[in-house]
């Protein structure tokens, strides 16, 4: 774990939805509310809706929406001690005595008597301003020590030793991770000898440190540490299978009986002592962060906490020579899959929670107080991110019961025991934040009956006629852009908010808590609803209610989420239960016929998998959804209007033409890549991307740059599905769908289809979108991510620069101009940069030029000559030699199918520079162009053979009695024998053909006959 806790997680009303009004279903895939942040595509108007004030709307004082349905949880945390330390990140009591020590990230240590809480602790190390003798601390400005845990040795009260981990980081050095060993004396007061530490052992430090240290009941000292690296990618170094070095795993060794040249021994017992190329250190491996980790006083288990990366969050009883799985696993989920193995087979997680529960697992202890019978025996852990924490029921063998036993504010980094063996939990926040020591106490109101929430949507608050659908007073109806494919469901959307506060919308995401952040602020009451309805399956169109999703944001200002089934009449909806449900529904499939289908109505806890942190507040309810510039009216000008959202103070929202959000993703009005990324974002972006429930290094919010959200040619973690490995795969591989395993997770059935839960019919729409999309694509990815910055603006302030750049890209090369034209053409780039465009290709080589020129305004574009050209026109103009030479090789005029110059073209007509030299003038030279056939040279007349094949014509190479021997106008020789013509004639007109400079402007026709007059003076053009 890195000290800073935020590194070491994947980085610590009206009438308007009665039944008859439903809108036309809208595909896309995915399970909850929509999309994240507000878009970067462009759209035209004049500017966003200016808000009303909150007291001209009604207000909603009827939500019946209080407390919960469910009992509470047994535990509460209340402060154990009146006083706060900075930083706070280790606890731990020093045996014998009735002494607690803190540990401070920053380097201090403090010590206070449990009994006695009315004295203030007293500091008895600063490691900073004392550093350790063998560190580089004291000789490097800006180098400093950042503390992580400790231990005491076991025979502490006879000689003293405590075991610290800590790293030193800064001074422009690589961090190092540290286990060293300092006299404590206890008398007269207590205070640590820094200047006598002995360094035990040094390594590299990283993003992940683990760097906790334990002895075991076999008195050996157990040290953890992390792969070292950043969140993403995932185990960059390899090392997470790797026990040719100490990273990744739980350490074992004798600081007792040191071997020669270093200060610890490794036991002779240890699990890979005797296999080669193997750190006999290893005692169990497969770690991605295996951040806090206890002893069970009585059984001896050894209990770690691993942080998880996408997905899991772990905890493992440990096993001797374990293989835990990391980075081929993350907890019962695949990770990085191609990764080698290390010895051994993968042992599964003894608890894995998903970040539908859990973001940052802080390990905690076996409990052995008397106080609380009903946790006797059973580990106590918790969560960073969520603030959760679990018991874990367990015999030798196996996990028996995971329980929630509290919730709250407190962020646990680590769990100590106090004098009498009762449980304490210690609050971090950050290294410069305040925290205190906590102690579980019974939640007063677990026995308490339950309140009165609703459990039916009829006594909710949030309808005046439930059965009509219709709001109550103070509740407004609203619409989103780009709503979730759930089966076909058609899906509206109810917003009460208490009394007449506002949403508030950031332009600059807002905090929340920890690095979390959210666009827009909802007041505490608030809730958002969502109904879904199915076809009925007798064709009519007509619709059935099935589900009404509900988020509530509570007192404490959490987000709590329940589901409503509504009954077979419509009548009225029944909460479900905490586990969720199913039920049978007959209705019209995604092909138009009728089936049956398990609708599943979701767990509270599945609810989460999409609704996490780091989506922030909501996921449907933010700009990018509720606001379309370019329609006649939108959900965002509409709550604007009635009072229902405002906007930041200081921060007004972009101009219409700098803003664009989510599309609905059928309408083909909006450009391709516009509409599969909306498509992605909404059913995708909850899961994939940073801290998101998804074991995958790729990222589709909306607002990511295509070459951001690491889709473009790069192979699939979780491998390729089966796909033939003849030709590249990868999870988006540009212009073919074919090789694209995104694809293919969303076309097809079973196994690995994608998303797993939320759907269970494939949207023959969707995957078509997105198959479209893909086949768009340029097949060089450089070409890829080009096309992306032209055709999806933005509001960033570095966008027109971006995009200035990727047309300059795309223009330099014929291919990528072919695309960028084709872009243009489907209506996927903005009208106003298409000029630019046009201005950029004509100092590009004439194939590209003559490609946008269409495009040109009429009043700028460029006249040519056509076919009637007076000679005098292009005489008039002033040539360049040099420019009308690029012309020529590039085939401007088509000169080079028939005449050889420099070692470019086709030697098939006459040696230019001879006939240049002949022809003498300009004039004669451009009329010879402009009437090839009015003076043909008798070598280069042309002739026509008729045989009984057909015609074939050419210039004559050869004649005899027998044959005649044509080369035609391909450059391809043919010998025609006397018995096969019929008829032989010469052509009055020559090969070379007319209008040649028909399609030149004046100054390029100028140019090449320029060039054409130079060529007798320039000795190497002798062909």
């Amino acid at each position: 774990m890195n000290v800073n806790r935020s590194q070491q997680r994947s980085s610590p009303g009206g009438d308007t939805i009665a039944s008859a009004q439903w809108p036309p279903t809208v595909r896309i895939i995915g399970c909850c509310w929509g999309t994240l942040l507000s878009g970067i595509w462009l759209a035209v108007a004049v500017g966003p809706a200016n808000a009303q004030p909150a007291s001209l709307r009604p207000a909603w004082n009827e939500s019946r929406f209080v407390g919960s349905p469910d009992p509470p949880l047994p535990y509460v945390l209340e402060k154990a001690y009146p006083f706060e330390f900075r930083g706070p990140i280790s606890l731990h009591r020093i045996p014998g005595t009735e002494l607690m020590l803190v540990l401070e990230q920053h380097g201090q240590m403090h010590v206070f008597d449990a009994r006695d809480a009315s004295t203030p602790p007293k500091m008895i190390a600063d490691l900073n301003a004392t550093p350790p003798p063998h560190t580089d601390v004291e000789s490097l400005p800006g180098r400093r020590v950042e503390l992580f845990s400790l231990d005491f040795h076991p025979q502490f009260q006879h000689n003293g030793f405590v075991f610290v981990a800590f790293v030193t980081v800064g001074g422009g050095q690589p961090t190092r991770t540290h286990i060293a060993r300092f006299p404590l004396q206890l008398r007269p007061e207590p205070r640590l000898d820094v200047a006598a530490g002995l360094p035990v052992l040094e390594c590299e430090g990283g993003g992940h440190n683990g760097c906790t240290v334990a002895f075991g009941p076999d008195g050996m000292l157990y040290i953890s540490l992390g792969d070292l690296t950043s969140p993403t990618p995932p185990d960059e170094r390899d090392t997470g299978q790797d026990i040719s070095d100490l990273y990744a795993s739980i350490l074992r060794i004798d600081v007792d009986h040191p071997d020669a040249g270093r200060n610890y021994g490794i036991p002779p017992d240890n699990p890979f002592v005797n296999l080669p190329g193997a750190r006999g250190e290893v005692y169990a491996f497969g770690f991605r962060n295996p951040f806090r980790m206890s002893f069970d006083p009585v059984a001896g288990d050894l209990w770690v906490g691993d942080v998880g990366w996408e997905a899991w969050e772990m905890v493992y009883r440990v096993r001797r020579g374990g293989n835990y799985g990391w980075a081929i696993k993350e907890g019962p989920g695949d990770a990085k899959t191609t990764q080698p193995p290390g010895p051994g087979p993968i042992l599964p997680a003894d608890v894995a929670l998903s970040h539908a529960e859990a973001a940052s697992v802080t390990g905690g202890l076996v409990y052995r107080g008397s106080r609380y019978p009903d946790l006797h025996g059973q580990y106590i852990f918790g969560d960073w991110i969520t603030r959760r924490f679990w018991a874990v029921r367990a015999d030798g063998q196996q996990v028996l019961e995971v329980r929630e036993i509290a919730s709250g504010t407190v962020k646990p980094v680590c769990f100590a025991s106090d004098p009498d063996g009762e449980l304490l939990v210690l609050d971090y926040a950050a290294g410069n934040q305040p925290g205190a020591i906590y102690r579980l106490v019974p939640n007063p109101a677990r026995n308490q009956p339950a309140g009165t929430f609703p459990r039916r949507l009829s006594t909710c608050g949030l309808f005046r006629d439930v059965r009509a659908h219709h709001p109550a007073e103070g509740v407004t109806a609203y619409r989103i852009n780009a709503p979730a494919w759930k089966d076909g469901a058609v899906s509206t959307y109810l917003l009460g908010i208490p009394g007449r506060e506002q949403a508030v919308f950031y332009q600059r995401p807002k905090t929340m808590f920890d690095w979390f952040k959210t666009s827009v602020e909802l007041p505490r009451g608030t809730v958002l609803a969502k109904t879904y309805a199915l076809p009925h399956s007798d064709g009519s169109g007509s619709l059935r209610r099935i589900e009404t999703q509900v988020s509530f944001k509570d007192r404490a200002g959490q987000w709590q989420y329940y589901t409503y089934a509504w009954n077979d009449a419509e009548t009225d909806a029944e909460l479900v239960p905490a586990a969720g449900a199913t039920r049978q529904v007959r209705t019209i499939n995604p092909r138009g016929a009728p089936e049956e289908i398990t609708w599943q109505f979701d767990s509270r806890s599945n609810c989460r998998i999409c609704h996490t942190p780091w989506m922030g507040e909501t996921l449907g309810f933010i700009e990018a959804q509720l606001r379309s510039p370019k329609e006649d009216d939108d959900a965002w000008r509409e709550l604007m209007a009635g009072g229902f959202i405002v906007a930041a103070a200081g921060e007004e929202p972009l101009a219409d033409d700098r803003f664009a959000g989510l599309v609905d993703p059928s309408d083909t009005r909006h450009p391709l890549p516009q509409r599969a990324r909306s498509y992605l974002h909404t059913n995708c972006a909850h899961c994939h991307l940073f801290g998101g429930n998804a074991s995958t290094h790729f990222d589709v919010s909306f607002p990511k740059r295509l070459e951001d959200t690491h889709l473009v040619g790069i192979a699939p973690m979780r491998g390729a599905l089966g796909l033939p490995a003849a030709s590249p795969v990868a999870l988006v591989q540009p212009g073919r769908p074919d090789r694209s395993v995104l694809w293919y997770r969303m076309a097809k059935v079973g196994a690995g289809r994608m998303p797993h839960i939320g759907s269970q019919w494939v949207d023959p729409q969707g995957v078509q979108l997105v198959f479209q999309w893909i086949a768009s694509m340029p097949p060089d990815p450089k070409w890829a991510t080009a096309l992306d910055a032209v055709s999806a603006p933005g509001g960033q302030a570095d966008e027109d620069g971006r995009r200035l750049a990727a047309i300059d890209t795309l223009l330099d090369d014929p291919t990528g101009a072919a695309y960028l034209l084709a872009a243009i053409e489907r209506g996927d780039v903005a009208r106003r940069w298409q000029a630019a465009i046009v201005q950029a290709s004509r100092s590009r080589p004439p194939l590209i030029q003559d490609l946008f020129e269409s495009l040109a305004d009429p009043t700028e574009k460029t006249p040519r000559l056509g076919e009637s050209i007076d000679p005098a026109v292009v005489l008039a103009v002033p040539g360049d030699a040099l420019r009308g030479r690029r012309l020529f090789m590039a085939g401007v005029g088509n000169c080079t199918a028939c005449h050889r110059v420099e070692g470019v073209g086709t030697a098939l007509g006459p040696n230019l520079v001879q006939a240049v030299q002949r022809l003498e003038t300009p004039q004669r030279v451009l009329q010879a162009i402009l009437d090839p056939s009015a003076e043909i040279q008798p070598e280069f007349q042309s002739w026509t053979v008729l045989t009984g094949e057909g015609v074939v014509t050419g210039l004559k190479m050869d004649q005899s009695p027998d044959a005649i021997t044509l080369r035609g106008a391909d450059g391809q020789i043919r010998s025609i024998s006397k018995g096969e013509i019929e008829a032989i004639r010469p052509n009055a007109k020559s090969l070379m053909p007319t209008n040649l400079l028909a399609s030149l402007t004046r100054q390029q026709a100028a140019d090449l006959l320029a060039y054409l007059m130079s060529l007798h003076t320039d000795s190497a053009a002798t062909e």
